[in-house]
């Protein structure tokens, strides 16, 4: 299927940005400027194909997230921890029970303060500590991304009624923001974590479908629910952070397959749903 001349000038021209780029990477702004290219008779059409490009690129990641975890089971993992029983029953009650944190939190403090005896320790002590816990669970539910992943597909494709799409991204995306300010992780962990990232916001565009169709000083720097920015942080790290060695090499290979073999594949995708 051929594509629309006004997209493959933008692809063009957003090859001639990666190749051009100090970091190799497709800026915010090409990459918007495809997205609005994906406009073909009215605006389901831009929704459509942003939505399965978001898709085929989180599946393109998520070996590396299921690479980390290949040999490992999270509930081993807490298991050999120092966890009793009690937080390995929050923490299964948190990710498969939609638990509610405020509660969770309450009876994790309880549990902290019980065992360290630390009645007068500040609270940022204990919330450090928590946000630890949080960690550990949603960087070993190693089914997580493609679980995500199929909630999109499936929404898109209105097999998933919409209720239940965003329910379990307000659980997921509540158990992230209870893991800020904990501790740093090494590379292959940071890695699967912009692979998870990638599937977040795939199904948050599915579901939110944000897309300003003006470009402004914002919008140059900053795509919302932009899949492939995670996505590229995971295939060969953030632009700003030094990484292992043959990651600009990795990041032009990913910029290829988008711009060649995604792009066309998620069109010809929303063609056939249109």
């Amino acid at each position: 299927m051929s594509l629309p001349n006004g997209l493959v000038e933008a692809i063009n021209n957003a090859r001639q940005g990666y190749l051009t780029h100090p970091d190799k990477t497709i800026t915010p702004l090409y990459r918007y400027k495809i997205y609005l290219s994906f406009f073909n008779k009215d605006l389901q059409n831009i929704y459509l194909t942003r939505g399965y490009l978001d898709i085929l690129t989180a599946k393109k990641v998520l070996p590396i997230w299921k690479q980390l975890w290949a040999d490992k089971d999270w509930l081993q993992i807490l298991e050999e921890s120092d966890y009793p029983q009690s937080l390995l029953k929050l923490a299964k009650g948190i990710l498969y029970e939609n638990y509610p944190l405020n509660i969770a939190k309450d009876e994790y403090e309880k549990y902290f303060r019980g065992k360290f005896n630390k009645e007068n320790s500040p609270q940022a002590y204990v919330d450090n500590y928590y946000a630890r816990f949080c960690a550990n669970l949603i960087l070993n539910d190693k089914e997580l991304p493609e679980k995500l992943i199929n909630l999109a597909e499936g929404y898109l494709n209105e097999g998933i009624e919409p209720r239940t799409a965003r329910e379990e991204l307000s659980k997921v995306e509540n158990l992230i923001s209870a893991t800020e300010g904990w501790g740093n992780l090494p590379q292959d962990q940071i890695d699967a974590y912009y692979a998870r990232n990638t599937a977040i916001d795939t199904l948050n565009f599915v579901v939110n479908g944000v897309l300003n169709l003006r470009i402004t000083e914002k919008t140059k720097d900053w795509v919302p629910y932009d899949a492939t920015e995670a996505a590229a942080a995971a295939v060969s790290g953030v632009t700003f952070e030094p990484h292992k060695k043959g990651g600009l090499e990795e990041r032009m290979e990913f910029w290829e397959w988008w711009l060649t073999e995604a792009i066309p594949q998620a069109w010809e995708l929303a063609e056939k749903d249109f």
